[in-house]
């Protein structure tokens, strides 16, 4: 009797006897359900990257269908990727290879960025300690309650005090005229030091526009960045 070893079939990927349309479909619905980055992935993907640029090539109305499920899949894709990456699955460097051949831009990483605010207050004292003191407590209620996501602490550095001669009271109180520098630190995700910055001062210059009107003069458009490094900031699937 002759005994045939079984034949032990490999795993098929799906985009390779379906339609385009179909197949990415396919690829899609694997991508939802499979616990485990897919090793067809990479290679499906190129194949729907050149019926994508052959649909463009003829203008067939398949490019329609083709992007938005490519787009759709991308995103489940760069999911499973960060996911991993959050459990610690996957080194970071591997996600961003991974992300990058799929056309999507690497993790983001963590970046705190600071920023001097020049502010600038007239106030009532009797010596110039008091009115920097005064100064000082106003300009933190002030910008203690702006709406900066990852909004860190707020130093307040004192500048100039400048007593106005010809406005001094009976009770020996002065009119003072302080400047000083409010140095912020606003905390984002970002996928380099450029884009960070970007980020961060334009969340900080909305945040202080929307500020109630208050005694103290803030200059947003003397907002001068001064320093940036990197932090940690989990990683999150749903937004990352």
């Amino acid at each position: 009797m002759t005994h045939t070893a079984p034949t032990i079939r490999q795993p098929t990927p799906p985009a390779a006897s379906l339609s385009p349309v179909h197949a990415v479909s396919a690829l899609l619905a694997a991508a939802c359900t499979d616990p485990n980055a897919p090793t067809w992935l990479p290679g499906a993907a190129a194949a729907i990257a050149s019926w994508h640029q052959q649909a463009r090539a003829t203008d067939d109305a398949r490019i329609f269908d083709l992007t938005a499920q490519l787009s759709t899949l991308r995103r489940h894709v760069r999911r499973h990727v960060i996911q991993a990456v959050a459990d610690g699955d996957m080194q970071r460097a591997d996600a961003d290879e991974t992300l990058r051949g799929w056309g999507m831009d690497p993790t983001p990483q963590g970046f705190d960025v600071a920023f001097d605010i020049p502010i600038r207050l007239t106030t009532v004292a009797s010596d110039t300690d008091q009115a920097w003191a005064h100064t000082h407590e106003t300009v933190l209620a002030v910008l203690s309650i702006l709406s900066v996501a990852g909004r860190n602490a707020t130093d307040i550095h004192r500048g100039h005090i400048q007593p106005f001669a010809d406005r001094t009271d009976n009770a020996g109180q002065a009119q003072y005229m302080v400047t000083g520098t409010a140095t912020v630190r606003v905390a984002v995700k970002a996928t380099g030091t450029p884009a960070a910055c970007r980020q961060a001062r334009h969340l900080l210059r909305d945040a202080l526009a929307a500020l109630a009107p208050s005694e103290v003069d803030i200059d947003v458009d003397g907002i001068h960045q001064h320093a940036v490094e990197q932090c940690h900031i989990p990683l999150d699937p749903d937004t990352d």
